[in-house]
């Protein structure tokens, strides 16, 4: 009898124990972004539209657009430079609502882990486009031709065009083009354009390498007084 009621009560204990599992990876959040199934999708918001329209001068960024992973989904706002990051959005093929008080737009899109997506709205229209995102060094700046040079790991030597709608930015703090220096790490966010140039939307300074310390110019060299014989 006291065998039966130990082994009845192991059974039960054992069923307990599962059951514990079972419960906490059903009640654990299953909207994690690490969760199988949903990722993480980033992408920026560009206007493709012309002059004057809602959605500013072609290919600048648009910002304050409500973006949202379905009807229900989840959903953020783009920033100043157009870019937006939903968390926990379902793999796959995802339709985004596009929102703001001039923009009514949907755009289908394929999220996958790490996928970055380029989009050009009008008032009731959006599209994805072909973008890049370049990093790397600095290794020319031409001010004067809206435009510098920086070597890609992934794609080697770039051109990179910027206009008056490129965000440039270190940290929160506004960059101007002329400013940059060779040396400097750089992000850019930039469109394809028809000729095959990018076309800056954002230019992020990562770091603007070794500080670079003013060598003295020489002076003029220590002279020897010969000493009097006493």
């Amino acid at each position: 009898m006291k065998v039966r009621a130990f082994l009845s009560l192991s059974s039960f204990c054992l069923f307990s124990f599962f059951l514990f599992g079972f419960l906490v990876v059903s009640c654990s959040d299953s909207r994690s972004p690490t969760s199988p199934g949903r990722v993480m999708l980033s992408g920026t918001v560009v206007s493709g539209s012309s002059p004057g329209s809602p959605g500013g001068a072609m290919g600048s960024p648009v910002p304050n657009v409500t973006v949202r992973a379905g009807n229900t989904g989840p959903s953020t706002q783009t920033d100043m430079a157009g870019n937006f990051t939903l968390m926990s959005v379902p793999a796959g093929n995802v339709l985004l609502e596009l929102s703001r008080s001039d923009i009514h737009a949907s755009v289908s899109v394929n999220a996958s882990a790490g996928s970055s997506v380029f989009i050009a709205v009008t008032a009731t229209s959006a599209r994805v486009i072909s973008g890049e995102e370049i990093e790397g060094i600095v290794q020319s700046v031409d001010a004067g031709g809206n435009s510098l040079t920086v070597q890609d790991q992934r794609l080697g030597m770039v051109m990179v065009k910027v206009d008056s709608s490129t965000v440039i930015r270190k940290g929160q703090m506004p960059v101007a083009l002329a400013d940059i220096q060779m040396g400097w790490r750089v992000h850019v966010k930039a469109l394809k354009q028809g000729d095959g140039t990018n076309l800056a939307t954002e230019i992020i300074v990562q770091n603007m390498g070794a500080q670079q310390t003013p060598t003295p110019s020489p002076g003029p060299s220590p002279t020897s007084t010969p000493s009097v014989p006493q």
